[in-house]
């Protein structure tokens, strides 16, 4: 029971550090996403996609992707803009 309690209190001292880190990066995370709304990226039309597959490359940056790549496309079709491929998981210890 012992065990329990103190893997209990373990958890309740993570989730107010998370919390914590929320409140206090609210206005960087508000902020982040809308700069990215702003960015009117229609793949459809070929407008701002490049632009916009940059936007999410750095997005995934600054959320700890290790690894990103854009990815070139012929550009053609809806399906053909280019994309944004983050591939490792983000790291724990970003700040």
């Amino acid at each position: 029971m012992a065990i329990l309690e103190t893997n209990l209190a373990r958890a309740a001292d993570d989730l107010a550090d998370v919390l914590r880190e929320i409140a206090a990066r609210h206005d960087e995370a508000v902020k982040r996403l809308k700069d990215w709304i702003a960015l009117l990226s229609i793949a459809a039309e070929s407008l701002n996609s490049a632009e916009g597959a940059e936007r999410m490359a750095q997005l995934a940056r600054d959320a700890g992707f290790q690894k990103v790549t854009i990815v070139p496309t012929d550009g053609r079709s809806r399906r053909s803009s280019p994309r944004c491929m983050p591939s490792a998981a983000p790291s724990a210890n970003r700040r």
